[in-house]
């Protein structure tokens, strides 16, 4: 991994993590300093962050992350796409709904030597509570094109 680019970290995280559940390639992926910050109230280290990933694993069995860009700038990627999978256990205290869910995020990721040093996700929760029936969304009208 020491020789790899950041866009190529980001993209085997995407495939290999997450979309083949190959766990145990964190070890090797991330420093041991390493920070997550956006999936929690406070950042998570190498194992809250592992417990994360696992979580949502097991409650969404079939997640797939469908990467639409990859930008890398220095040490830094940027990943832009949407997550897919069937909520079939238990997440962010919500029960399963065997509801299926898209899901929007945008990730950045700071690698230095060829391992992960500092992950800060945004991702629409409120997208996904609203896809699970936990919340309604409120309705907004926008009316952009009259005067």
């Amino acid at each position: 991994m020491k020789n790899q680019n950041p866009k190529e970290i980001l993209t085997q995280f995407f495939d290999q993590v997450i979309n083949q559940s190959n766990e145990l390639l964190l070890d090797k992926m991330l420093h041991p300093s390493f920070k997550s910050y956006g999936l929690s109230p406070q950042p998570l280290d190498n194992v809250g962050f592992k417990k994360m990933v696992r979580s949502m694993r097991d409650a969404f069995p079939d997640l797939h992350v469908n990467s639409e860009l990859i930008i890398e700038s220095g040490e830094y990627a940027v990943g832009r796409g949407y997550w897919k999978g069937t909520h079939t256990a238990e997440f962010l205290g919500i029960s399963a709904t065997g509801k299926r869910v898209i899901v929007n995020f945008i990730d950045v990721w700071k690698i230095k030597d060829g391992k992960a040093y500092e992950n800060r996700v945004i991702m629409d929760l409120l997208g996904l509570t609203e896809q699970l029936g936990v919340v309604n969304a409120p309705t907004i009208e926008l009316d952009f094109y009259h005067n």
